[in-house]
């Protein structure tokens, strides 16, 4: 039940939403992300050790996946409301009107695309880094590549989302789900460039 929940939200998020449009609690919602939250970061952990614990300082790889598995289970149940909530003002401003739990369902939804990729990455990688120890450019490359597509592919799916649950046109939904984190983002740029050395040149 879960995969086949999985597969309808990455393969037709159009037909997901739909079918998730009776879901009227945020346990309902936050119950699944948590779930895939926690095995995305345990399968992430278990794909690690290989190499953590060649690390001269990783001498307790136990005590650190534990803490992994613990600070995953935390963010799972806090993120998504964070998230949500500043989706929610942009939203709000594109003519959203069906509430924050609507575009809590869209978002926390939408979120799971981007810890799928997550989790590919991390394979993918270590396989890289086991058959070429020192590709390490070229890790950062295929890292860097597959979250573009997972970022790109989680806005397609909260895209989606937000404009079924809020009735509102596509072109609404996206800028109103990018346009406060757009924001925070430029803002946070010019301040990095205000107080660091290359904003003085």
């Amino acid at each position: 039940m879960c995969f086949k929940k999985l597969k309808s939200l990455f393969s037709d998020p159009a037909k997901f939403f739909k079918d998730v449009g009776k879901e009227k609690d945020y346990w309902t919602v936050l119950k699944f992300f948590v779930v895939v939250y926690i095995v995305a970061v345990i399968i992430q952990i278990l794909v690690s050790l290989p190499v953590n614990l060649k690390l001269p300082e990783f001498v307790e790889p136990l005590n650190f996946a534990l803490t992994g598995l613990l600070y995953g289970v935390v963010s799972a149940f806090i993120v998504p409301f964070i998230v949500t909530a500043l989706s929610h003002l942009g939203i709000l401003l594109f003519g959203g009107r069906k509430g924050f739990f609507n575009t809590f369902k869209a978002v926390t939804y939408g979120m799971i695309i981007i810890i799928g990729y997550s989790v590919i990455s991390s394979i993918i990688t270590m396989i890289i880094f086991l058959l070429s120890p020192g590709s390490t450019i070229t890790l950062g490359y295929v890292a860097n590549i597959i979250s573009l597509i997972g970022l790109t592919h989680m806005l397609v799916v909260e895209t989606v989302g937000v404009s079924i649950v809020h009735s509102i046109s596509k072109t609404k939904a996206f800028f109103g789900v990018i346009l406060v984190p757009l924001v925070l983002i430029l803002i946070l740029t010019l301040l990095i460039f205000r107080f660091t050395p290359l904003g003085t040149l």
